[in-house]
């Protein structure tokens, strides 16, 4: 699991390759103007804000950089993405760093948010189920097919209280922080992901990738993103992604959550004509 104070965990990291890097912890954004006073726009998320599986260029804040330059040349761009950090690990990061008025600060959230990990032990929340749950779910895998189908029937129920707790602790983390960036005179949208789970239109390979992953997964992550889109829905600051990959004209996912680099274009796209919709980036 996660240590209790990993919003630190890139803290002070310096890597460099020709491909990818980190400058104290924050990955590298290409395609910062070089002017002498720069606004900054603080992308905060999971490891698919990070985009560990693509070069520094093909980053979703590297195409968010480059789609503001021709509006605004003021604003760099900084990934405060990290592995594994839910939104409330990042709100805590955010009140360590200097947010100054006229930030942007995005917080995109969901994937690690659904309460699939238990925040306070680190572990998987199937892990944790009540023990006569898991004694069904043994039995099952030997072939009794009356403890499947109610091992079925009753995770859903035993899961539930993982995603209620962990939407409930988010979107606290989410209005403090709203709050916080308000008290410093910065504006934040916060972002709400899509996922495999959330996609209306399947193609066969993703048929094939959502089979990869458990249906405590699928049922944890549907469970908490309802509850996300009505929190969404009802709250000025917050907007939701969720169906921005329907009908791509090629698959995206890597896993249920990660993207490709076309994924990373398309959030990118998104998010900057939210800013844009807000009347969030000026001009130059």
């Amino acid at each position: 699991g996660l240590p209790a104070d990993s919003f630190k965990m890139h803290a002070g990291i310096d890597f460099q390759s020709p491909n990818y890097g980190m400058h104290q912890g924050v990955r590298n954004t290409t395609d910062i103007p070089s002017v002498s006073t720069r606004k900054t726009l603080f992308l905060f998320g999971a490891s698919i804000v990070l985009c560990e599986e693509v070069p520094d260029r093909l980053t979703g804040a590297s195409f968010l950089q480059r789609l503001i330059n021709p509006i605004s040349g003021s604003f760099q761009v900084a990934n405060y993405g990290a592995s594994g950090a839910t939104t409330i690990d990042r709100t805590k990061l955010s009140r360590l760093i200097s947010i100054e008025p006229g930030d942007i600060v995005i917080f995109y959230f969901g994937g690690a948010d659904a309460g699939w990990i238990d925040r306070r032990s680190g572990k998987e929340s199937r892990q944790l189920l009540w023990l006569p749950i898991r004694a069904l779910r043994a039995l099952s895998e030997l072939g009794i097919e009356t403890a499947r189908l109610l091992s079925i029937e009753l995770s859903p129920s035993g899961l539930r209280k993982y995603s209620r707790v962990s939407v409930s602790e988010t979107v606290n983390a989410l209005n403090s922080a709203n709050e916080y960036c308000i008290s410093h005179g910065a504006q934040m949208i916060a972002v709400l992901s899509p996922n495999l789970y959330t996609l209306r239109t399947k193609s066969q390979y993703e048929r094939q990738l959502e089979k990869r992953f458990s249906i405590d997964m699928r049922n944890l992550v549907l469970d908490a993103y309802r509850r996300y889109e009505e929190w969404v829905k009802e709250t000025p600051y917050a907007v939701s992604a969720t169906h921005i990959f329907d009908n791509a004209a090629a698959p995206v996912f890597l896993d249920w959550a990660h993207v490709n680099a076309r994924g990373n274009e398309i959030i990118a796209k998104f998010i900057f004509e939210e800013l844009q919709r807000r009347g969030m980036l000026g001009s130059d």
